[in-house]
């Protein structure tokens, strides 16, 4: 039954930055989903045409059109924008559906105060080593998602990294270390790097 379900397989993104994007191809990359299979939407017509140019996937103007053609919707918007975009949808997002968010400190109370009941959600938190490949996500399931959802979502984001369950609680102090914390490294290097030249090294 697993491995049907990863056969049948279709993954949507409302919103289709740069993130969305890595999660794609990290997805197509370990063979998770067919390209064909891939669909996104976003305000933006730029952003529309680099997903489709970079994961060979669907590109849709419209919110409901994504959820019309996928199971699994990532929801990859910008945090303020993500009442609007529930709103706009929930009528269309059945038990069948797995929305996983990936807006920043938005609660798994909050997207399922804009849904119907009994949709089944859940709270990510990745950080931008994803980009390449190399993350680090918690997520954390909302109260109508099974094992089989959990263990969905952790092969999926396991594709860019490595995925970890975690209570909700502790997902604002993931926020700050792992989803925030890489920026930092990147701060020291780049210190270090300024106080080589400074010293006399070639950059």
């Amino acid at each position: 039954r697993r491995k049907s379900r990863m056969a049948d397989l279709s993954i949507g993104f409302l919103g289709a930055g740069r993130m969305g994007t890595a999660l794609a191809k990290g997805f197509l990359d370990a063979k998770l989903v067919e390209a064909p299979k891939l669909s996104a939407s976003d305000v933006y017509p730029g952003a529309r045409d680099a997903f489709a140019k970079e994961t060979g996937g669907n590109s849709f103007e419209t919110n409901v059109q994504v959820v019309e053609n996928a199971k699994v919707i990532f929801l990859s918007t910008k945090p303020d924008q993500v009442g609007d975009v529930l709103q706009g949808v929930k009528d269309k997002i059945t038990k069948d559906h797995l929305l996983v968010s990936i807006c920043a400190g938005v609660t798994i109370a909050t997207l399922e105060q804009h849904l119907n009941d009994g949709s089944k959600v859940v709270r990510v938190m990745p950080n931008t080593p994803a980009l390449v490949g190399a993350g680090a996500s918690g997520f954390a399931l909302g109260k109508a998602c099974s094992p089989a959802d959990g263990e969905l979502v952790a092969k999926l984001l396991g594709s860019c990294g490595v995925a970890l369950a975690v209570k909700e609680s502790l997902l604002d102090a993931v926020t700050g270390v792992s989803g925030s914390g890489p920026a930092y490294g990147f701060l020291t290097i780049e210190a270090l790097s300024d106080g080589g030249v400074a010293a006399g090294l070639p950059r």
